[in-house]
């Protein structure tokens, strides 16, 4: 692996954990939902004046839209703002890789090769060994909305897919207009 390959990894990984902390810092002043709504307009505004608009229809932006940015992101929002840490928040997440193995396999007929198994077993081993930490930064509730935003960036998959964009910037930026 290249340095610099490694040091844009590692940016990506530090903007992703930051990304957590001001999530955290957001609802202690402001309701989840305004929050969600918020960063999503001030990201959306600008960004379509200068990007394309895809070839898709609008009931796929729209779709798209609301289940990124009510499903995942509101709903990751509102665990943190019920206890859950940000830190597990971040990590409680990425349990949307199974979940979209499965959603794959359940409404797209794809098949789970046996290291794909296996790697969602070890991961969800993991994850369920997180919970464990008995510090007072898992909430059940937390993890429950968590688990919904998991499970809809997961349905994301399934709409880009449904889409058939090859435009994926585009699309991404053109459905955030109605994430908020």
């Amino acid at each position: 692996m290249k340095t610099r390959d490694l040091l844009l990894g590692i940016a990506v990984m530090c903007i992703w954990g930051f990304n957590f902390a001001v999530i955290k810092l957001g609802v202690e002043h402001l309701d989840p939902l305004i929050l969600t709504g918020l960063r999503f307009t001030l990201a959306a505004i600008p960004a379509v004046f200068f990007v394309r608009r895809p070839n898709v229809p609008w009931r796929y932006l729209i779709s798209y839209g609301l289940v990124f940015g009510v499903g995942v992101w509101g709903m990751v929002t509102y665990s943190i703002s019920a206890g859950l840490s940000a830190g597990m928040a971040s990590l409680l997440l990425q349990l949307n890789v199974a979940i979209s193995l499965f959603i794959g396999w359940l409404f797209l007929g794809e098949r789970i090769s046996a290291n794909r198994a296996l790697g969602a077993i070890l991961a969800l081993t993991g994850l369920a060994l997180s919970l464990l930490i008995e510090d007072g930064s898992v909430t059940l509730a937390g993890l429950l909305l968590v688990i919904v935003g998991a499970t809809c960036w997961g349905l994301t998959g399934l709409i880009m897919k449904a889409a058939k964009t090859d435009q994926v910037f585009g699309f991404i930026v053109w459905a955030m207009l109605f994430a908020p």
